[in-house]
């Protein structure tokens, strides 16, 4: 339904519009009200938010070339690549530049430049560096911090910080008990969720953003929360799962398939769908982009460009 109605004091109808304008209309009757809704009408649900992801086309020796960042609806239309950068023999075995995500008002983004982390506008022209070494970076709902996880020079210390979007008042919030990946806060900005790898095992944490009250969650990977912050979305065993934000009440969504597994998971603004990352393996490793109903279902595969291969991370954009 695209219209909240509510009769005001003086007996006047005052409907919401899916855009969020209030419509101020002098009719009474049920009839006119729904000629009024169908007039307005609204955007479709899959029309909102466009899904940010990146690839990276490798070379030999691990060298990479091409990464890139992209957006798209999560119907699958309107494809676009916001910028591709051409970095020849870069000797790392990650991708130079990757992990974007979204600013809470959907126009900037945060990524991982190099070893830095960097701050870009919707094209990513004018990218600044706000850190000089950091994975993961996740933007705070309020905008006014940047998560994300930090190494020692020596590397023998791995930390989750906080820093502002100008680069100011970095932050040590916890020296979590393994390598973290992939952060995320929770909608009410007070507390974050992540994963740990060690021991052969990947873990789910969750902690308040002054670093106290740490959580272990249980077994898992690549979490988001819901939007309503009561449930987290997370890869499990190959498969997509979710529970409750205290780590009860675990349901699979997507079961693992024998040769593919779910790689990175993002729920959508109106919490309806979550967006995964799916890795199949065969003659080579290829990585596709599912929509999924919260509750499960048949996946639904989105359709890239024929020569864009391997999506890697995925984020949604916020309303």
């Amino acid at each position: 339904m695209c219209c909240a109605a509510v009769e005001d004091r003086v007996g006047r109808r005052v409907a919401r519009s899916a855009s969020g304008k209030l419509l101020l209309v002098r009719v009474v009757t049920p009839m006119l009200l729904l000629v009024l809704i169908a007039l307005v009408g609204a955007a479709p649900a899959q029309g909102r938010g466009l899904l940010l992801f990146d690839t990276c086309v490798s070379t030999e020796r691990f060298a990479y070339e091409h990464p890139a960042f992209h957006v798209m609806r999560p119907d699958g239309t309107r494809f676009r690549t916001l910028r591709e950068w051409r970095i020849r023999r870069y000797p790392t075995l990650a991708c130079p530049v990757g992990e974007p995500s979204w600013a809470p008002d959907g126009r900037r983004i945060v990524f991982r430049r190099g070893a830095a982390i960097a701050v870009g506008g919707p094209r990513l022209r004018g990218v600044r560096k706000i850190y000089p070494r950091g994975f993961w970076p996740a933007w705070s709902p309020t905008g006014k911090r940047i998560a994300f996880e930090t190494v020692s020079d020596d590397g023998q210390n791995n930390w989750l910080m906080t820093v502002r979007p100008d680069g100011r008042r970095a932050r040590v919030l916890l020296d979590p008990p393994g390598l973290v990946g992939l952060v995320r806060w929770h909608p009410g900005g007070r507390r974050l969720v992540f994963h740990t790898f060690g021991g052969g095992e990947h873990r789910l944490w969750s902690v308040r953003t002054d670093g106290g009250g740490l959580r272990e969650l249980g077994p898992g990977q690549t979490p988001d929360y819901s939007p309503s912050g009561r449930r987290i979305a997370f890869a499990h065993a190959g498969g997509l799962w979710t529970m409750r934000s205290d780590g009860s009440d675990r349901r699979v969504v997507v079961p693992a398939e024998p040769d593919g597994m779910v790689e990175r998971v993002a729920w959508s603004p109106d919490g309806r769908r979550i967006a995964y990352v799916a890795e199949e393996a065969g003659d080579s490793i290829a990585s596709f982009i599912r929509v999924v109903g919260a509750g499960g279902g048949r996946p639904r595969q989105l359709d890239l460009p024929g020569d864009l291969c391997c999506p890697i991370n995925l984020r949604w954009q916020p309303r």
